[in-house]
């Protein structure tokens, strides 16, 4: 193996640390380990999702059902403005909502057919 390329890892007390005891561990070095960590890795892909902003969009409308489903429990009645406020909400965004569900979807069929 010709080793030619030099690489500069900066890690904390800790990272090194657990760096050092893992290749001790396994009976080799510190770039002998690295190494065999990047060869046998096996890469998962990631979603290109922004899960805050789907946070961001999802707890006014939680909010907002929350106090829905509360006054129901207390009156016995359905506050149909507020219902409707709701579910105006809700269908706004839907269409990300099943984007982002179609994406994860796709992933987790990709590593299940890695897996076989």
């Amino acid at each position: 193996m010709n080793l030619t390329k030099t690489i500069f890892l900066y890690l904390n007390e800790k990272e090194f640390s657990m760096l050092t005891n893992d290749a001790e561990s396994a009976n080799m070095n510190r770039s002998e380990y690295v190494r065999h960590q990047i060869q046998n890795a096996k890469m998962k892909p990631t979603l290109d999702m922004d899960y805050e902003k789907y946070i961001n969009l999802l707890e006014p409308i939680c909010d907002k059902l929350s106090i829905v489903s509360k006054r129901v429990w207390q009156t016995k009645m359905l506050d149909t403005v507020m219902l409707r406020e709701v579910l105006k909400s809700t269908n706004e965004i839907m269409p990300e909502i099943i984007k982002a569900k179609e994406v994860a979807q796709c992933v987790q069929e990709r590593e299940e057919s890695q897996l076989e």
